[in-house]
């Protein structure tokens, strides 16, 4: 698998990707032109050994984060108000991928292209917190002691925080409505990894 920039040319299998990975929750053509538009190298694509595209990623560079709703850090998706092109953190829109392995390369290549190069100091993203609805249901603890809370191995107990752990991210903070989503109650995580 490879992971290279994106070109006008992947737009409509970089909009049917997000269709089967997101359904609803997909970026339109749109959202996908201006954050192409605005930061080429921003977007990329993982292509398998056939060619087909099995993964897309967005980032933006912004100044500074904190507890706000993807919406609002990422003027809903477009990146037309939210990116600056000095920015010193890189922060990511969104993922979607559908073989093994395209977080894991889509993360190095992020990491490699701007963390390391110096371009900007770390990779920032919101995560989702889907197991924290049937954890509350049986807890209800807060978020926060729900992204802190760690299993036997080390990593969070949620699945998608582990996921990014495992790649090196830290958990920052809670976001309350960060992202329309039932199983994390509209919550997320901030996360960071430099």
């Amino acid at each position: 698998m490879i992971v290279r920039e994106m070109t006008l040319d992947d737009y409509a299998a970089v909009e049917a990707l997000e269709q089967r990975v997101w359904g609803e929750e997909a970026a339109t053509v749109e959202m996908i032109g201006s954050r192409h538009n605005i930061f080429p190298q921003g977007s990329v694509v993982a292509v398998d050994e056939e060619g087909n595209i099995v993964g897309y990623a967005a980032v933006q560079r912004v100044n500074c984060v904190g507890a706000e709703s993807w919406d609002a850090i990422t003027d809903y998706g477009s990146i037309r108000q939210s990116h600056r092109d000095n920015g010193h953190i890189l922060y990511g829109i969104g993922m979607s991928g559908e073989k093994f392995g395209v977080a894991e390369s889509v993360i190095a290549y992020f990491h490699k292209r701007f963390i390391e190069s110096g371009i900007c100091y770390m990779l920032m993203l919101g995560s989702r917190v889907p197991g924290y609805k049937k954890w509350y249901e049986r807890h209800a603890g807060s978020i926060r002691d729900y992204i802190d809370r760690r299993s036997s191995d080390g990593y969070s107990i949620d699945g998608e925080l582990k996921l990014y752990q495992k790649h090196g991210f830290e958990i920052i903070l809670a976001i309350k409505d960060y992202f329309p989503c039932d199983k994390s109650l509209n919550y997320g995580a901030l996360i960071a990894l430099k």
